[in-house]
C-alpha cells in the first residue's frame, strides 16, 4: 500500500503512486455493485437478496478504500456517477431476460422501474458521503493552489499543442516544456494534469482526434448500458481532471517511469478497464449519427488550439530535441545532473540558435551533422573526442575528464569554487564564465 502525504494528510494509493488513479479505479467499480443491489426482474428472491448483500458489502468496501485516497476527483466522479445512474434506470428500461439489448431501449412507461427500485442504491449513496464527510474529504474542497494551478496548466497544454501539431512534443515532454516556457515561476508540472490533454499535445492532432472520436462515439453509442457507461463515463471524467492515464509510465517497459513493477502493472489494469469499456459501448451496429456527430465534435477538440497560434516563448519542437532557429546554432549535450532549464538558461545566454535533447544524452546522434560549436554539460565533455574540427564549450565537466585540445571555454558553478580546477584551465588559456 503506498502512501502520499499532503498538508499532513496521509492518502492512500492502494498499489497506486498517485492517489487520484487509485480513485479512479475505485469509481470505475462501482457502478457494477449498483447494478447488483438494483437487482434484476428474473430469479430465485432469496439468491436476490444475497446478491443484494454481497453487492452492499463490496460497495462499503469500495467507498471505504475511496475515501481514504482523499481524492478531490474520486468524490466529484462519484457524484456525477451517482446522478447519471440513477437518472438512467428512471428513464430508460432494459431488454428482455435482463440482458443490455442492442443499445436503443425504450422510455418508461410502465410500473416496471418505479422509483422503488432504487431504494437500495439511494439509502447507500446518502451513507457512502457521510463516508467522506467523516474522513474529511471534504476539507479539501478548496480553491487553492492546486486547483486553480489546472486552469493554467490546462491553458498552458492546449498553447503546447501548437509548438507540433502534427507529431506532437513527444512523450513525457509536455510537463517540462510547459513548466519551462509558459507557466508562471513557482508552478512545476511532470504532465498536464489531464491524461486526454497530454495525449493531444504528445502525440500530436491526428492520433489525438483518433483517440477523442472512439472516446465519443463509444459514449453515443452505449449511452443505454447503465452500468457500463456510468463507468466509462467516470473513467473519462477522471482522465479530465488528473492524469489517471500517465501515458509517460506506461510506455516505458523497461523502468516502469522510475516506479514500481505493481504501479506499472496497476495502471496498465486500469488502462485495460478504459479500453474494454469503451470497446463493450461501440459493439453493435455502426450507429452513423453518433458516429458523425463524434466526429464532428472530435475534430473540433483537437484541431481548436492550433487556432490559438504559436506562442513566441515556445521554440521548435523537433522530439527528441529542442530547436531554436539562428545564426550559428549550438548543438548541446547534457547529462542527468543538469535540469533542461538550466542548460537552457546557458544557451539562451550565449544568444543564437541551438538544438538540445530534452532529456539526459546517454550517447552522441551521429545523425546529427558536426556544428561549429559543441556545448557539453557534466560528463557529457567525454564526447568532445567526437567533434574535433568544432570548437568545444565545457560546463561543470568533471576532473577526471580534463580539457580536450578543441576545448574554447569553461563554464564553471560560483559556488563552490574548484579552484585548482579553475587554475588548470587558466594555465591552458581557457576562457572562464560563472552560472
Amino acid at each position: 500500500m503506498m502512501e502520499f502525504t499532503y498538508q499532513g494528510v496521509v492518502r492512500q494509493g492502494f498499489g497506486f503512486y498517485n492517489p487520484n488513479h487509485a480513485a479512479a479505479l475505485i469509481c470505475a467499480i462501482l457502478p457494477f455493485t449498483w447494478m447488483l443491489i438494483k437487482g434484476t426482474t428474473a430469479g430465485i428472491p432469496s439468491l436476490l437478496w444475497l446478491q443484494r448483500g454481497v453487492a452492499v458489502v463490496a460497495m462499503a468496501g469500495l467507498l471505504v478504500m475511496l475515501a481514504f485516497t482523499f481524492s478531490r476527483t474520486g468524490i466529484v466522479v462519484l457524484a456525477m456517477q451517482g446522478i447519471v445512474f440513477s437518472f438512467q434506470f428512471l428513464v430508460f428500461r432494459k431488454r428482455d431476460k435482463g440482458d443490455l439489448g442492442d443499445g436503443r431501449g425504450a422510455p418508461l412507461k410502465t410500473q416496471n422501474y418505479k422509483l422503488k427500485t432504487l431504494l437500495p442504491l439511494l439509502l447507500f449513496i446518502a451513507p457512502s458521503i457521510a463516508i467522506f464527510g467523516v474522513v474529511g474529504v471534504f476539507s479539501r474542497f478548496s480553491l487553492d493552489a492546486s486547483t486553480l494551478n489546472r486552469l493554467t496548466i490546462w491553458l498552458a497544454g492546449l498553447k503546447l499543442t501548437t509548438a507540433n501539431p502534427l507529431c506532437g512534443v513527444g512523450v513525457g515532454h509536455s510537463g517540462l516544456l510547459a513548466t519551462l516556457f509558459l507557466l508562471p515561476e513557482g508552478i512545476v508540472c511532470r504532465t498536464l494534469v489531464n491524461s486526454h490533454l497530454t495525449l493531444l499535445a504528445e502525440c500530436g492532432v491526428l492520433l489525438g482526434f483518433v483517440y477523442l472520436w472512439g472516446v465519443g462515439y463509444a459514449l453515443l453509442n452505449g449511452i443505454r448500458k447503465p452500468a457500463v457507461w456510468v463507468s466509462f463515463m467516470g473513467l473519462c471524467v477522471s482522465a479530465t481532471m488528473a492524469s489517471v492515464f500517465d501515458w509517460d509510465v506506461l510506455s516505458d517497459f523497461s523502468g516502469y517511469g522510475g516506479l514500481p513493477l505493481h504501479n506499472f502493472i496497476l495502471s496498465y489494469a486500469l488502462l485495460a478497464m478504459f479500453i474494454g469499456l469503451g470497446v463493450c459501448l461501440c459493439r453493435g451496429r455502426v450507429r452513423k449519427r453518433p458516429l458523425m456527430i463524434s466526429g464532428a465534435v472530435a475534430l473540433a477538440c483537437a484541431v481548436s488550439p492550433c487556432l490559438l497560434g504559436k506562442d513566441p516563448r515556445l521554440p521548435g519542437i523537433q522530439s527528441p530535441y529542442l530547436v531554436k532557429a539562428g545564426e550559428n546554432p549550438i548543438l548541446a549535450y547534457h547529462d542527468g545532473s543538469f535540469d533542461l532549464k538550466t542548460v537552457v538558461g546557458i544557451l539562451e545566454q550565449e544568444g543564437g540558435g541551438y538544438r538540445v535533447s530534452l532529456k539526459p544524452s546517454p550517447d552522441i546522434d551521429p545523425r546529427l551533422p558536426h556544428p561549429e560549436r559543441v556545448m557539453l554539460f557534466g560528463d557529457c565533455a567525454e564526447f568532445a573526442s567526437y567533434y574535433v574540427r568544432s570548437r568545444v564549450l565545457l560546463v561543470s565537466p568533471s576532473e577526471e575528464i580534463g580539457f580536450p585540445e578543441n576545448t574554447s571555454r569553461l563554464f564553471l558553478r560560483r559556488f563552490p569554487r574548484r579552484l585548482a580546477f579553475e587554475s588548470k584551465a587558466q594555465d591552458r588559456g581557457i576562457p572562464i564564465e560563472y552560472y
